[in-house]
């Protein structure tokens, strides 16, 4: 079975297929609406809608979790979304034992 993780990782950072678990710097859906929150704080709400091009409503009801983050203010704060798949390790059964009673 694979487990979905869904992580977030700086714009900057070269991502590609064979270095994205190496030297990259996953962060949580929550650090990222601190994220967005500070940068709000920084220049005020409006400043920050009409300088990324986006809608102050939308921003504010993400800002208060009632909705989820969009790309678009992913990248805004600097991100992308990366998606990446970890294997679950399987747990091995122990060997049948032949102790009768």
């Amino acid at each position: 079975m694979l487990a979905l993780l869904q992580t977030f990782v700086p714009v900057k950072l070269n991502v590609g297929v064979n270095n994205i678990m190496r030297g990259t710097i996953y962060i949580s859906t929550t650090t990222l609406y601190l994220l967005l929150s500070e940068a709000v704080k920084k220049e005020g709400l409006n400043k920050f809608c009409k300088k990324h091009n986006l809608g102050p409503v939308c921003v504010s009801n993400m800002l208060t979790h009632r909705r989820p983050l969009s790309e678009d203010v992913i990248q805004a704060i600097g991100y992308k979304r990366v998606t990446v798949y970890q294997k679950i390790p399987v747990k091995k059964e122990a060997p049948p034992t032949d102790i009768e009673t």
